[in-house]
């Protein structure tokens, strides 16, 4: 279980950064792209 916690923690924190990426690529909210 606590590696199963620390797998979900980590896809938690990449998808973090891969939004703060979009925002710095795109200049705006994920969200305002749908």
């Amino acid at each position: 279980k606590i590696q199963l916690t620390k797998n979900v923690r980590c896809s938690e924190v990449m998808e973090n950064v891969i939004e703060r990426g979009l925002i710095e690529l795109t200049g705006e909210l994920p969200e305002n792209r749908s």
